[in-house]
């Protein structure tokens, strides 16, 4: 399935050796879910569309 996507992200570090992460997106299909028709409709409710946010802890 052809989409698109954008997103954020964040990385803050607390000292040297450690820190956390994290991202949030936005993605959205171009195939009705219905009838399998590719459009680009922006508006389109019967599209794939989701948003995915994820956080982690970094070691250095």
């Amino acid at each position: 399935m052809l989409g698109w996507n954008v997103g954020a992200g964040l990385m803050c570090s607390f000292n040297d050796h450690l820190g956390l992460r994290g991202d949030a997106r936005y993605l959205r299909g171009f195939e009705d879910t219905n009838t399998g028709v590719t459009s680009i409709d922006l508006n389109g409710n019967n599209q794939l569309h989701f948003w995915r946010a994820s956080f982690g802890v970094v070691f250095r």
